[in-house]
């Protein structure tokens, strides 16, 4: 029986733009370009219309979830998506949830230059792309991950870190193995597993689609923030990252902050805090401020990216959790 071939998802982003009258802009039918770069053969999708990444969410999210299920059911040995960089950690986050329990690798990847922005193919790009086939094509790889600048990163735990460097991604709070640049060696001999995602795989029965419309949001709290300010940004989300300072603290002594976030969960809003710093996490424990945030209900999200705590709001709404149910599920994730 001949082997199947690779299946590569193009949905856009820098790798392959071109320059348009207003800056750089996706371009659609470079498959074949693709094919030619890369060994072994792949089958390349794209996924239509294509996009700069600043314009993927759930929507996006759910076709590419669909992909990977039927590339899986046609019986590739693993997938590849080129992806825009500026979403690409959330995308990653979202399908390391969605298809926990895939048994072949799924790598994203993308680029800072256009693969074909000169006269020839430019190495950054192509370094990223030649070495995403080269890790699909490994089945110790199972899972999702982000290939980039020579590392492979969970998929639930990258995060963009640069606009112009070729280490542009890094998981900072996996383990210092992980964020090692690899070379041929295995995954697995490196040390670094995909991480195991508690209860994630008990309730892909219960996924039925990102939707859209979900209504899950992101607010960074700032030095000043008002208690009104902050009761407007939470609006009456189901769910909501909260990005706070340091291991937990936020504003907490101002006049009606603390009540603004009490009066939210109260309603049944699931709040999480994650760090704005990219290494250590939240520790609602650490500092009496931070536990006052524990007592107004806010879920400690430890060491969760702010993607990744996104995209598990998108998630356990997808799987039909009650509002106390998905707190429960974030926080058995941290």
């Amino acid at each position: 029986m001949a082997q199947r071939s690779l299946r590569l998802l193009y949905t856009g982003g820098t790798l392959g733009m071109v320059a348009g009258p207003d800056g750089l802009v996706a371009t659609a039918g470079i498959g074949a370009r693709l094919r030619a770069l890369v060994e072994p053969q792949i089958e390349v999708i794209e996924i239509e219309p294509v996009i700069d990444s600043g314009d993927a969410g759930p929507a996006l999210w759910q076709r590419l979830v669909e992909q990977v299920r039927q590339a899986e059911r046609d019986g590739a040995p693993g997938v590849v998506i080129v992806h825009g960089t500026d979403t690409l950690g959330y995308t990653a986050a979202a399908l390391a949830l969605a298809v926990a329990d895939v048994r072949v690798p799924v790598i994203l990847t993308g680029a800072q230059h256009p693969l074909f922005g000169g006269a020839a193919p430019e190495p950054e790009a192509l370094a990223n792309l030649r070495g995403a086939v080269r890790m699909a094509g490994r089945p110790q790889a199972a899972g999702v991950w982000v290939w980039f600048g020579g590392r492979l990163l969970p998929g639930v735990q990258a995060t963009k870190v640069s606009t112009i460097s070729a280490a542009g991604f890094a998981a900072p709070n996996a383990s210092a193995a992980v964020n090692r640049p690899v070379g041929d060696e295995s995954q697995s001999e490196r040390g670094a597993a995909q991480p195991a995602l508690p209860g994630v795989r008990a309730l892909l029965p219960q996924f039925t689609a990102f939707d859209a419309d979900a209504a899950v949001g992101v607010v960074r709290v700032f030095p000043g923030m008002s208690a009104d300010q902050l009761a407007r940004a939470l609006g009456r989300d189901a769910g909501v990252v909260l990005q706070v300072f340091g291991s937990g603290t936020a504003p907490t002594s101002t006049a009606g902050f603390v009540e603004a976030l009490t009066e939210a969960t109260a309603r049944g809003q699931v709040v999480v805090a994650v760090s704005q710093a990219l290494i250590g996490g939240v520790d609602l424990a650490a500092y009496a401020q931070s536990s006052t945030l524990a007592r107004a209900g806010v879920i400690d999200g430890g060491a969760l990216t702010v993607e990744a705590a996104l995209a598990a709001l998108h998630f356990g709404l997808a799987c039909g959790l009650s509002s106390a149910e998905l707190a429960s599920f974030i926080d058995g994730l941290v």
